[in-house]
């Protein structure tokens, strides 16, 4: 997110610069004008994209618990023992599981 609010202050900066030539300043504010609109594009669109990757990434994970979990219930299934009631903490402590194993990889 930092980078997309830097991008609107390079989009805001560009704006500026044409509100200068539209004032009678030299034309070449017009080169500043379009060198902050690249840099805001490129920021807004990294932050766009960083956004997705860090959503397919927490759902890969999250998907990734979801089956350590059911692979332990049926692990205690098949032994016969009672089903386990998972709290907060044991949930933390197989995603931090999940996690390493999803680095190590």
């Amino acid at each position: 997110m930092p980078a997309v609010l830097l991008g609107a202050i390079y989009f805001v900066a560009g704006i500026a610069c044409y509100g200068a030539v539209q004032l009678g300043h030299t034309a070449w504010f017009y080169l500043g004008m379009l060198i902050c609109w690249w840099s805001a594009a490129k920021l807004v669109l990294h932050g766009i994209v960083a956004t997705i990757r860090l959503l397919t990434a927490r759902t890969h994970e999250n998907l990734s618990v979801r089956r350590a979990i059911r692979d332990r219930e049926k692990a205690i299934a098949e032994a016969g023992l009672a089903p386990l009631e998972y709290t907060t903490a044991d949930r933390r402590q197989i995603t931090r599981e999940v996690r390493e194993t999803l680095l190590a990889q």
